[in-house]
């Protein structure tokens, strides 16, 4: 999972774990009317290749 930084137009952020960007978008729409500026990724959790 991706840990997304989704910024707003008032200066604030959340931080939002999600599968892609448009469904990190999507999470704060459902809670928030603020407008969405940008989607920056914040975390992303890499698979380790054994062998």
């Amino acid at each position: 999972m991706t840990t997304f930084r989704v910024h707003f137009a008032d200066a604030s952020h959340r931080d939002v774990p999600a599968a892609t960007p448009a469904e990190a978008a999507k999470k704060v729409r459902e809670t928030s009317d603020v407008i969405i500026t940008k989607v920056k990724v914040l975390k992303q959790e890499r698979a380790v290749a054994h062998g």
